[in-house]
């Protein structure tokens, strides 16, 4: 596995690598979340309007993301489908490989165009992968390919006057078991309302600045993915 992992990350050589800092606010509201990083954080201004997040997240039969990401490996890639607001058949769609080397993070991103989404098998979608990312990042579309669950969130968009360091506040996590099911499910899902979870991205330059402007924010948490809290939820019976 290391192998393909190691040659789809050096195809997709970031350009522009960020490093990430998370706050969970496992008590806290959506608006509590987005009152509080309004009040704490006054360099902020919205960057644009607020919107819903989707995303169909894919692993191995072994789970391999799921246990690279709760272990803290220093290398490691996520693949997932994403499209914002609601789902119709004229939603643009959005592959998404997640790459990580050390403290850095980059996307690699394939418009897929409009798919009915709705209405495919959605097992066979890495097939349509393969077809469009760069020929070093197949083998991960491939070994990852099984589809494993739904998220669902509303994210707030916020940045410095510069652009330059950008916080999103993401609240209302609702997700749903996509293993046992040809097509997307979107009902039944399960949800964590008192879940909220700041992020913030910036170049590594601007680390200690970003650092310096979050510290009214309650202590970082070293590590947390929605894939992985979701998929723990669903294991609970959630």
């Amino acid at each position: 596995m290391r192998a393909w992992l190691s040659a789809a990350l050096a195809a997709a050589v970031p350009h522009h690598g960020r490093r990430e800092f998370k706050f969970l606010l496992s008590s806290m509201t959506e608006r509590g979340a987005v009152a509080l990083v309004r009040a704490r954080v006054p360099a902020l201004r919205r960057e644009y309007a607020p919107r819903q997040v989707s995303s169909l997240y894919f692993d191995s039969a072994s789970y391999s993301c799921f246990h690279q990401s709760n272990a803290g490996v220093s290398e490691r890639i996520k693949v997932r489908l994403r499209w914002y607001g609601d789902l119709t058949p004229a939603t643009p769609l959005t592959l998404e490989l997640k790459h990580r080397a050390n403290h850095l993070g980059w996307k690699s991103q394939y418009a897929l165009g409009a798919l009915d989404l709705a209405s495919l098998d959605v097992r066979e979608l890495p097939r349509r992968f393969a077809e469009v990312v760069l020929p070093a990042e197949r083998s991960a579309v491939h070994l990852l390919r099984m589809p494993i669950l739904v998220t669902s969130y509303f994210r707030h968009y916020f940045a410095t006057a510069d652009g330059e360091i950008r916080v999103t506040v993401d609240g209302g996590l609702r997700f749903a078991d996509q293993r046992r099911s040809r097509h997307l499910r979107l009902s039944g899902a399960g949800r964590a309302s008192d879940l909220s979870v700041v992020e913030c991205k910036m170049a590594p330059a601007r680390e200690r600045d970003a650092a310096g402007m979050l510290r009214g924010l309650p202590q970082r948490h070293g590590r947390f993915s929605k894939y992985c809290y979701a998929l723990e939820r669903l294991a609970e019976g959630a």
